[in-house]
C-alpha cells in the first residue's frame, strides 16, 4: 500500500477495493498462470485479505474500503466477521443485459454504495470473442436514444443513475467524457425503465474473465 501511495504521490486514498475475490499463488509473478491459461490459485482467504484491508483504514492509508466482483455468499463471509470497518462500496458489472437486481438490493440493504462498471457493454473488451451482443445497437436502446435525441451510451448511463447506482463508463476521449455528463440532464420515464429492465432477461455478462474460471473462488 505504501508503494501505491508513493506512486500516486498521496498520503491516503479515499477508497481502496479488493478487485477480485481470487487469491493467486505467491511469487515473483503477481499473476501466475498454468499451462491451460488459467491463474494458479493461492491459499489466502478473502476474509484474511479483508482484515488486512481494515488495517489500512486504521493506519490512515485509506478512508474507506470495499470490494469488486464478489457474489452474495462471498460478501456474507466478510459481513460475518467481527468487522471493525464496514464495506463501503462494491463495484460490479452492471448494464441492461445484466442488471443483477438481487445483488444490488442485497448490497444496498447492507449500507453499501454500488458502482457499475462496463455500463455500455464493454465494446473494447480484450477478451471478447466477437459473438457478443452489441448493447449500444439494441433496438430498445436505439429507440430511447432517438426519443431523447441523445447517443445510446447516455441511455445506458442514465439507466444506472435512475437505479441510484454510481456509473463509471470508461473512456480516454475528452469529448466523450464531457458528453457522458449529459446523462444528468435526461429523465427516463417509468415505462422507459421497464423496457430497459426487460433486457435483463438475457443475463449476459460481457466480462466473465475466462482465465479465472478454474479458480475455486470464481464469483460467477
Amino acid at each position: 500500500m505504501q508503494d501505491t501511495l508513493k506512486n500516486l504521490q498521496l498520503s491516503y486514498v479515499d477508497l481502496y477495493l479488493i478487485h477480485w475475490p481470487t487469491a493467486f499463488k505467491a511469487g515473483e509473478n503477481p499473476f501466475p498462470m498454468n499451462d491451460q491459461g488459467g491463474f494458479i490459485p493461492g491459499n489466502t482467504n478473502i476474509t484474511e485479505t479483508w482484515q488486512a484491508m481494515e488495517q489500512l483504514v486504521e493506519k490512515g492509508f485509506a478512508k474507506a474500503i470495499g470490494i469488486s466482483n464478489f457474489n452474495i455468499p462471498q460478501i456474507q463471509r466478510i459481513l460475518d466477521l467481527p468487522n471493525k470497518v464496514p464495506i463501503s462500496n462494491i463495484q460490479v458489472e452492471l448494464q441492461p443485459y445484466l442488471p443483477q437486481d438481487e445483488l444490488v438490493n442485497f448490497c444496498k440493504s447492507k449500507g453499501m454504495t454500488v458502482t457499475a462498471y462496463s455500463p455500455l457493454g464493454s465494446p473494447g473488451n480484450p477478451f471478447a470473442s466477437g459473438d457478443e451482443p452489441k448493447l449500444l445497437e439494441d433496438p430498445v436502446v436505439l429507440k430511447l436514444a432517438a426519443k431523447y435525441k441523445v447517443s445510446p451510451p447516455l441511455i445506458c448511463i442514465r439507466y444506472q443513475i435512475e437505479r441510484e447506482i454510481v456509473v463509471i463508463p470508461k473512456s480516454v476521449t475528452p469529448s466523450r467524457i464531457k458528453e457522458n455528463f449529459k446523462a444528468l440532464d435526461i429523465k427516463l420515464s417509468a415505462e422507459d425503465m421497464q423496457e430497459l429492465s426487460q433486457l435483463g432477461s438475457r443475463g449476459f455478462r460481457f466480462i466473465p474473465f475466462p482465465p479465472l474460471k478454474s479458480h475455486p473462488e470464481y464469483p460467477f
